[in-house]
């Protein structure tokens, strides 16, 4: 708001009229810009909501995705045991019975522990150690073995699966968790594949089984099991590709970068 009075002189005068013309301009420009930085500064608020909203349903996501992979699962294999569980009582084999009881209480258990981990997960998320290739060669092949399916396995050592952290290992548990769970529940296959090759840069999983197949399209319509699988891979910085056709199977190609490229 300073102002310059008229000064004796051309050059001290002109000096006068110059400043007195910046500071018209300064005060005009502020006045131009005060709508401006409001508008900005609405657009910056918009965008940290709009960021919070999709943090949020990403979270949310994640949790659904996990309560579908792990209690999914859970609850499939105790679903399972209690058929086979009435069969045997039913026949009157009390060893059979006892055997399916078992496993729903160890599944009951598990599917507490996944749900407690599940809800008290965050950045710091605690993952339970565990021998992955158990996992495979003795957890799944029992489940399996609930619906007569024959488990073939090609394993890297687990001295190869120890470079890997064990966040890595736990989300591959939870990709296998869907697929064994989705295999009992609607394939009819009698043999399932499962093949893993960590590289240092890439790691492969294929997942394979010779059931009824399904159309690729029509699926991911009818169920969020194959989304979630989508979503969890790309959580995993990977790729799924699936090839299925009715009456023929379906083979599941996961491939993961570990490493820089």
């Amino acid at each position: 708001s300073a102002r310059i009075p008229p000064l004796s002189g051309y050059e001290f005068n002109l000096i006068a009229r110059l400043f007195n013309k910046l500071s018209d301009q300064s005060a005009a420009s502020a006045r131009e810009m005060e709508p401006r930085v409001e508008k900005r500064t609405k657009a910056v608020i918009k965008l940290q909501k709009e960021n919070i909203r999709l943090r949020l349903i990403e979270e949310k996501e994640m949790i659904y995705g996990n309560l579908h992979d792990s209690l999914g699962a859970r609850l499939t294999g105790i679903n399972i045991s209690n058929h086979v569980a009435r069969s045997a009582l039913e026949r009157d084999e009390k060893q059979v019975l006892n055997e399916m009881l078992d496993r729903i209480e160890r599944n009951t258990m598990q599917g507490i522990r996944d749900l407690k981990d599940i809800l008290s997960a965050g950045d710091t998320e605690i993952v339970h150690q565990r021998d992955f290739i158990y996992y495979i060669d003795k957890l799944v092949r029992e489940r399996l073995r609930l619906k007569d399916i024959r488990l073939n396995t090609e394993l890297p050592k687990q001295a190869e699966l120890a470079l890997f952290e064990q966040r890595f290992l736990h989300d591959l548990e939870k990709l296998i968790q869907e697929l064994v769970s989705n295999t009992m529940k609607h394939s009819a296959a009698t043999e399932v594949s499962i093949v893993l090759e960590p590289g240092v840069q890439l790691v492969r999983l294929s997942y394979r089984d010779n059931g009824d197949g399904f159309v690729l399209k029509e699926a991911l319509k009818n169920g969020f099991g194959l989304n979630g699988l989508f979503s969890r891979a790309e959580r995993m910085d990977g790729i799924l590709k699936i090839v299925s056709r009715p009456g023929r199977g379906s083979e599941f190609n996961f491939q993961f970068r570990v490493g820089d490229l």
